[in-house]
C-alpha cells in the first residue's frame, strides 16, 4: 500500500504524537509499504534526509490533494477541519488517530467540536486506550507503541534517583512532583531528581524548587532524545509520569518500563492502560499520595521485583512492529472495502 500520513506537528518537534508518527512510518516501510508524511512543521532538508520515507512540508492545497490522490489511503493524526477538504476530495479511505478527546481545554464541547464529532462518525477512528474509547464513538482501540529498537535496558547501574520526562507545563503535573519530592524528604534521605524537557513554565518550576528548599537536589536538563535519553532512563531507578489531566495514553511510560525504571503514574486517563499492572499508581494531583509512592519505591526493593513480573509480555504487546501490524490489518480492510470502512464487504 501507499500510505499518506498527515500530521500537523512532526520532527524536529518533540512530543508523543511526533514520536508516534515517526515510529509507525518506519515500521510501515519495514513491512514493505510506501509511506509519505505531510506536515506543516518546517525544517531543514538534512532533517528530511534522515528518514526512510518521504516528508513533504508546508505544501499547497493542490499539492496535498495530488499526494493524497496518489496514495491508497490516508492516516491522519488528529482530526483537522482545516485539512479535511483535500482529504475528502481525494476520495481515498481516511483513518483518524485521535491523540486527545475532541473538546475544549476545559472539557466543554464547542460548535467546532460538534462538527468534528459528526465528521468522525463517518470515518474510521483509532484511539490508544479505553479512556479515549469512551470519548470517541465507534472507535477501534490500538495502543500506542514504543520504539523497541531504541528503548532497551542494557544492564546500566541504576542510581537512587527520580526522573521526569515531558513538557514543563501545568498539565504534566511538574508542580505535583516537586511538592511530593519535598514531602518525601521528611521520610527518606534526600535524593536527586532529573527533569528532562522544556516548556513555558520552566522558570516557575525552578522558583518552586527553591521555595520548597529542594533546588540543590533538582536538575532541569532541557530536552533530550535518542540514545542520550535512553541512557538517562536506564540509569534512573524511578520514573514518574504525574500528569494532572487525563492523559490519553503516555508513550513515555512504556519507554520507562522498557528501560526498567520503577514507574509511578497518576491514575486518570489512559496511563493505567499504558503501564498495566507494572507501576505504582496515585490519585491524580494528590502529591501526598505520590510522596508515599516515592518513599515506597525508594525503600522497598521487593516492590520493584513485583512490578517487573510479566513485564516482557506487556512490552511485547506494545512493540512498534506489533502495533504497526495491527494498523496495517485495519488499513488493508479499509482499502479492500468499497466504502472505505474497517469491515470488508
Amino acid at each position: 500500500m501507499r500510505i499518506a500520513i498527515l500530521t500537523g506537528s512532526f520532527y524536529p518537534n518533540i512530543g508523543g504524537m511526533e514520536i508516534l508518527c515517526e515510529v509507525l512510518a518506519n515500521e510501515f516501510v519495514a513491512a514493505g509499504h510506501d509511506v509519505l508524511v505531510l506536515t506543516d512543521t518546517p525544517s531543514r532538508q538534512e532533517d528530511n534526509d534522515r528518514f526512510s520515507f518521504r516528508v513533504y512540508r508546508g505544501q499547497t492545497f493542490a499539492r496535498r490533494l495530488f499526494l493524497f490522490r496518489s496514495s491508497d489511503i490516508i492516516l491522519s493524526f488528529a482530526l483537522s477541519l482545516r485539512r479535511c477538504p483535500e482529504q475528502l476530495l481525494s476520495f481515498r479511505p481516511i483513518m483518524i488517530h485521535h491523540p486527545n478527546p475532541i473538546t475544549a481545554a476545559d472539557g466543554s464541547t464547542r460548535l467546532l467540536d460538534r462538527a468534528k464529532h459528526l465528521l468522525s462518525s463517518r470515518l474510521v477512528n483509532i484511539v490508544p486506550s479505553r479512556y479515549m474509547s469512551s470519548k470517541i464513538a465507534h472507535s477501534i482501540i490500538i495502543p500506542n507503541p514504543y520504539n523497541h529498537r531504541l528503548f532497551e535496558y542494557r544492564g546500566q547501574e541504576k542510581r537512587r534517583e527520580v526522573l521526569f520526562v515531558g513538557r514543563l507545563a501545568a498539565v504534566k503535573g511538574v508542580d505535583i512532583l516537586l511538592r511530593a519530592i519535598s514531602l518525601a524528604f521528611r521520610s527518606v534521605p534526600p535524593f536527586h531528581s532529573t527533569f528532562v524537557g522544556e516548556g513555558p513554565e520552566r522558570e516557575k518550576y525552578l522558583q518552586l524548587a527553591t521555595t520548597l528548599g529542594i533546588a540543590d537536589y533538582v536538575h532541569f536538563s532541557g530536552p533530550k532524545r535518542g540514545i542520550e535519553l535512553v541512557d538517562i532512563m536506564c540509569r534512573h531507578q524511578i520514573m514518574v509520569v504525574p500528569s494532572s489531566y487525563e492523559e490519553p495514553f503516555g508513550i513515555v511510560a512504556l519507554e520507562g518500563l522498557a528501560c526498567r525504571c520503577t514507574m509511578i503514574v497518576s491514575n486518570s486517563g489512559g496511563l493505567v492502560d499504558a503501564v498495566g499492572p507494572h507501576a505504582l499508581v496515585f490519585e491524580n494531583r494528590n502529591f501526598e499520595e505520590l510522596a508515599r509512592c516515592l518513599v515506597l519505591a525508594l525503600t522497598q526493593h521487593s516492590v520493584r521485583d513485583q512490578l517487573l513480573k510479566g513485564l516482557e509480555e506487556h512490552l511485547l504487546l506494545h512493540r512498534a512492529d506489533q502495533i504497526a501490524s495491527e494498523y496495517i490489518a485495519v488499513l488493508r480492510k479499509m482499502v479492500a472495502s468499497p466504502t472505505g470502512s474497517a469491515t470488508p464487504a
